[in-house]
């Protein structure tokens, strides 16, 4: 098993794992489609990979706002002031599972954001 973060389109953070023997599979399930790879801008030591929906805008999937707020504190590049479409998955990019440094950077970076996503809304 393979433990990754997923980003819904619902504001919410879940960590969860996925069957290493079928990853392609389990994360086309986790985004609703066919994958694509978000790029990356940072160097870091422990890189992260972010998987998104290929087709999400296309397919007419719901903004991920709180996502994709994470994603570029994460240090990932999404089109600069663009929207990601449908539930976003985050991996270790060692193949790994995500480590408990990961989590709880991941975990820190959607606190920020859903505060000021929702400070925004007030």
């Amino acid at each position: 098993m393979k433990r990754v973060a997923v980003l819904t389109t619902n504001g919410e953070l879940k960590f969860t794992d996925i069957e290493k023997k079928a990853e392609l599979e389990e994360l086309r399930k986790l985004v609703a489609g066919n994958i694509e790879m978000v790029p990356y801008t940072r160097d870091e030591e422990e890189t992260l990979i972010v998987y998104a929906n290929e087709e999400g805008e296309i397919k007419d999937l719901p903004g991920n706002y709180v996502g994709a707020n994470v994603v570029i504190r994460l240090g990932f590049y999404a089109g600069g002031f663009c929207t990601l479409y449908g539930d976003l998955v985050v991996c270790n990019a060692s193949g790994k599972s995500l480590t408990k440094k990961q989590q709880d950077l991941i975990q820190k970076q959607y606190n920020e954001a859903k505060k000021e996503y929702t400070e925004d809304d007030e």
